[in-house]
């Protein structure tokens, strides 16, 4: 009752704060506890630490640009510390960067550890220096955790105080009826109870306790472990089940509880009833024997582990034997002894995987069994990948570089082929060579990729070839133009000539006939009026 009220509540605020239009520090106090963090100050702190992390790149970066005479000093002074590789590295290189990356290129720091994580989670720089993000359902788990681990603890102490009464008043109602000795042996007494259970009760609630406070830091580890590639990502075979059934996260949180209630309720049994074998009287003998055989047989195998350690370091380097005919014989040895301590072998392995299972069935962030444990593809121990998959949902939206990318991405798509274009890469190409020329070595081409990138340079250079062939046949083709014009025009001018002076002779030859022609008939017309006028 007490979680179904925790979690309406959270949804409630959460349902309260979509309908809220103002800026989150314009809130009411309570309701902006709830709800800022999950949005607006946890993006903001994301962003800042991305700022952070570049910044911290470049600085680091240059750094390791600094002076010959320094580095040498430095290599002189550290000259017993290096390995050989690293002194030929710095005498035979002749780029002062690249000695100063072989010299301080590789330090490393400790991080993602129990202290650490807790450490910088109340600094808030878990979240503005390396941009953790920390979901709500891990919040959610945390404060389940709490809330039933502390009414199972108090359930548990108020059992063994009820337990124990009920034992001490069950003894003192058959102490009456003159039973034999050895049937009130069989029924417990109160004092044997509390010696029992109290123990037992105070484990359980230190493994809630300690199951409690390792979520957050194993969280933290595993993003931290993805990111520096220790766990490998797409490198993985088993990755790709992590992109799969995403949904199946919402059973982290009943798991989480769950477990966690399971794992201290058994730890009570075992270690209350490991407890009662040496304090009841039936059992006291066998258990005292069975701690003295095992006393005894812890000081055989720590004699075997010592005496191994010196022949192993006496007669053996790595792989090879430097003493063949000693080894031999003390392996001869050790292997016929070990014939008769290897059903303790067998025992103490049985005891680690059953004491190991009572703690790490109430972990879910973390996996108990391989994942190569498999019975006709069934995986027995498949509920940690639920909460891998947790965070790296989270891990694919809240990390830091994904605003920076998501950005370039969206100015893409607003600028298209003026952003990011092939200007742009060489220069982004000659800035990684400059500042940080040992990233060249990260800079993997597969085959098929630089198959790819032969052919698309050919067919650009395919292209440009044909678009200038086009240029030149253009120009060649307006000088032949050019050229035709010039002759069809002086062609055109010299008929026009001729036909000018034909149509001038012809006009000629017309005017010449009409004169002849008039001539011809003013003489006939005064030929017949003389006639007339004879007549």
């Amino acid at each position: 009752l007490a979680l179904a009220a925790f979690f309406f509540s959270q949804g409630f605020f959460l349902l309260c704060s979509r309908r809220i239009k103002h800026h989150p520090h314009q809130m009411p106090g309570l309701l902006k506890f709830f709800v800022s963090t999950a949005y607006w100050d946890g993006e903001a702190r994301v962003y800042q630490a991305a700022q952070q992390k570049t910044q911290r790149m470049v600085e680091n970066a240059i750094c390791l640009h600094g002076s010959s005479s320094q580095l040498m000093a430095i290599a002189q002074g550290q000259e017993n510390k290096l390995s050989r590789t690293a002194k030929l590295a710095i005498l035979g290189a002749e780029d002062q960067t690249m000695q100063n990356f072989v010299l301080h290129g590789e330090k490393t720091v400790a991080a993602g550890g129990l202290v650490w994580s807790w450490w910088k989670l109340f600094d808030g720089s878990l979240f503005v220096e390396e941009g953790i993000w920390l979901n709500n359902r891990l919040w959610a788990i945390q404060a389940g955790q709490v809330i039933v681990g502390s009414f199972l603890g108090f359930f548990l102490i108020f059992a063994v105080v009820e337990i124990a009464n009920a034992a001490g008043d069950f003894r003192d109602d058959i102490q009456d009826d003159d039973l034999p000795d050895w049937v009130m042996e069989i029924f417990p007494t109160s004092a044997m109870i509390h010696a029992a259970l109290t123990p037992a009760a105070i484990v359980a609630i230190i493994s809630m306790a300690v199951t409690c406070i390792l979520y957050i830091p194993s969280a933290v580890a595993t993003v931290l472990k993805y990111r520096g590639q220790l766990m490998p990502s797409l490198g993985s075979p088993y990755f790709e089940k992590y992109r799969m059934n995403i949904d199946m996260t919402y059973m982290n949180m009943s798991n989480a509880i769950y477990g966690m209630l399971g794992s201290a309720s058994l730890i009570y049994v075992v270690v209350g009833l490991v407890i009662f074998l040496y304090v009841w009287p039936i059992t006291q003998e066998f258990a005292l024997l069975l701690t003295v055989w095992g006393i005894g047989l812890g000081i055989t195998i720590m004699a075997k582990m010592f005496i191994t350690k010196v022949c192993r370091r006496i007669q053996y380097r790595s792989y090879y034997r430097i003493r063949p005919v000693a080894a031999r014989i003390t392996s001869l040895a050790l292997e016929c002894w070990f014939i008769g301590l290897a059903g303790s072998v067998l025992i103490a392995r049985v005891a680690q995987v059953l004491g190991a299972a009572l703690f790490w069935m109430g972990r879910i962030d973390v996996p108990f069994l391989s994942e190569d444990v498999r019975l006709f593809g069934y995986a027995f121990d498949y509920v940690p990948t639920h909460f891998f998959k947790d965070l790296l949902v989270h891990e694919a939206h809240r990390h830091p570089y994904i605003e920076r990318l998501s950005s370039m991405y969206l100015m893409k798509l607003r600028h298209g082929d003026t952003f990011v274009s092939e200007a742009g890469s060489a220069w982004r190409q000659l800035v990684i060579l400059a500042i940080f020329p040992w990233m060249a070595k990260y800079r993997i081409f597969s085959e098929e990729r630089r198959r790819n990138a032969l052919v698309e340079a050919g067919e650009k250079e395919q292209m440009m070839e044909r678009e200038k062939q086009k240029f030149i046949g253009t120009q060649e083709m307006a000088a032949d133009v050019r050229d035709t014009g010039q002759t069809v025009g002086g062609e055109a001018a010299e008929v026009g000539h001729e036909l000018y002076g034909a149509g001038t002779d012809i006009v000629n030859e017309v005017v010449e006939t009409g004169k002849s022609f008039t001539n011809r008939i003013t003489k006939r017309m005064g030929n017949s009026n003389d006639q007339v006028s004879s007549d």
